[in-house]
């Protein structure tokens, strides 16, 4: 289909003029709408190899030896990515992230929120160290999700279903362009519905951390005071990258509403707006 008249005399030349116009020029093989659609599976690809080497212990790809019996590796153990520790928990979390298993992850942050609570009020001294480090322990998780799937693979799938959608509308397809635009009101949803879940579970774990900072604080540690600035640190990360997600969004939707009842050739970018010298062509043309 790619060596086909249509494509090649119509679609290429309108994305590469659309491209050039946009904020996005300097990247140059961005050009090739091809690139575009490669995004969103190399990130795929890219998320699959971070999770995995972020579960594997570096002393299991040293030959050495593992337990996974009930109560086993107390420590935890040290995984190749950034070289963190972490534990059987944490490693099944990630592979379950991985895997899209909503069921085994729904309830994660609850969780963790309630067995923070327990470890503190469980110590005779109500040392506050390990709840700051199990919500620490939980923000850490939830970045690497924010990042890779909702910003990364959810941001450069709707670019492309957007950009092609609005290439569709260009060359006059209908029953394409309503299928396109189902699934990718369908993106949408799915990517604010992740959006807004990961939204509720982080002002769920700020609140926890500040009520125990405003009851704990004349009782805190060097330590403590360590670990919870650790927590502050991810929360914010967290914070920039689901605010990054959502501006993102904001911008396709943006461009899909422009693209569909302003512009004329139903192309648009943020930096010139409808791109000119572009007229919706004949798709009867396409052969």
């Amino acid at each position: 289909s790619l060596d086909c008249k249509g494509w090649r005399e119509t679609l290429e030349p309108a994305w590469s003029k659309a491209w050039k116009d946009s904020m996005w020029a300097h990247f140059e093989p961005g050009g090739n709408l091809l690139v575009l659609a490669g995004l969103a599976w190399g990130f795929l690809v890219l998320q699959l190899i971070v999770y995995v080497f972020r579960a594997v212990p570096v002393k299991l790809l040293q030959c050495g030896r593992v337990e996974y019996g009930c109560g086993t590796e107390p420590n935890g153990y040290t995984v190749p990515v950034f070289c963190m520790r972490v534990w059987h928990a944490d490693a099944m979390k990630t592979m379950a992230s991985l895997n899209r298993m909503v069921l085994v992850l729904d309830g994660q942050t609850e969780y963790a929120i309630n067995r923070a609570y327990f470890k503190l009020l469980s110590d005779p001294k109500q040392n506050p160290f390990d709840f700051f480090h199990i919500l620490k322990m939980d923000m850490r998780f939830m970045l690497f999700d924010a990042f890779f799937v909702n910003l990364l693979l959810n941001g450069a799938k709707l670019q492309f279903q957007t950009s092609y959608w609005a290439l569709l509308m260009y060359a006059n397809l209908d029953v394409n362009v309503r299928w396109t635009q189902f699934t990718l009101c369908l993106t949408h949803l799915t990517c604010a519905h992740s959006w807004f879940r990961k939204l509720i579970e982080w002002q769920k774990v700020r609140e926890s951390r500040i009520m125990v900072r405003e009851e704990f604080r004349t009782r805190m540690a060097v330590a403590d005071w360590r670990e919870y600035d650790k927590l502050v640190f991810f929360q914010r990360s967290v914070a920039v990258v689901l605010t990054l997600q959502f501006l993102f969004q904001l911008l396709c939707a943006i461009k899909f509403c422009m693209s569909k009842w302003y512009c004329e050739a139903h192309l648009w970018n943020l930096l010139h707006g409808c791109v000119e010298g572009l007229k919706v062509v004949d798709a009867t043309n396409f052969d």
